[in-house]
Order: C-alpha cells, then structure tokens, then sequence
C-alpha cells in the first residue's frame, strides 16, 4: 500500500528521532552521491511508516500511577508514586487518537485506575467518541 505524502509528513512528525535518523542516514549518503541507496532507505522508510500508521488501533494511557496495593513484585511496593493526568491533557491526547484512527484506550497499566477521580468523566469522554476503554 502506497503512503501519502501528507501521512508520511504526519507520522514523522509525530516521530522526530527517525527523522533525525534519515536525515544523518541521507546525508551520508548525499556525500556518497549513490542514488540507489537513497531510494533504498526512502523506500524503507515509507514501508516502516505505513505499517505502524496503518497498524496501530490502541493505546495504553497511564492516567494515574496511585495505588493502594504494594505488592511485592511491583515497583510501587518499593517507591511511593502518586498523581492523576490533567483532564485537559486526556482530553487532548484522546482528540488526537480519535484522528488518528485509535479505536481502544487502555487506562493505566500500573496505576488503580479506580482511585483516579476523573476516572468516569474519562470513560464518559472516551464513549463520546465511541472508543473502546479496558482497564489493566
């Protein structure tokens, strides 16, 4: 499948260090004036671009890293970490996703999800859009 121009420009865009990595990688190549490996890693790139654009359809949200366990596997048992992500940083965030084609949130993969008091405005949130949402 053939990316767009402007697909190809957002993902990098969302993604600076392989822009950094291409241009280094393109320059070297520029010196070396070989046309056909300039073709070569454009078209990797491309390829490595489309796949994870067109592949990715959720994301994991750590919305609150409070826990009232402290098991002993857990880092949490050996570190106290407490706070809550802002309700406009989710609203944000999940605006994003929703352009981008995200269809499932996962909420907080080390955090209780339950102690996160903007827990039910986000669910809420999330059904607007009518996103999936689990809890880990």
């Amino acid at each position: 499948m053939q990316l767009s121009r402007n697909s190809l420009i957002r993902f990098l865009l969302r993604r600076p260090f392989i822009v950094d990595v291409t241009k280094s990688i393109l320059s070297f190549l520029a010196h070396q004036d070989n046309k056909l490996f300039r073709r070569y890693w454009m078209w990797r790139a491309r390829k490595h671009a489309a796949a994870k654009l067109l592949g990715l359809e959720d994301i994991s949200l750590e919305t609150t890293l409070n826990c009232n366990s402290r098991c002993l596997m857990c880092y949490h048992y050996y570190k106290k970490l407490q706070g809550f992500m802002s309700m406009d940083l989710f609203k944000k965030i999940i605006d994003d996703c929703h352009q981008n084609g995200i269809t499932t949130v996962g909420l907080s993969v080390y955090g209780e999800p339950f102690l996160d008091p903007y827990f039910f405005e986000r669910v809420e949130y999330l059904r607007r859009y009518n996103m999936g949402w689990d809890i880990h």
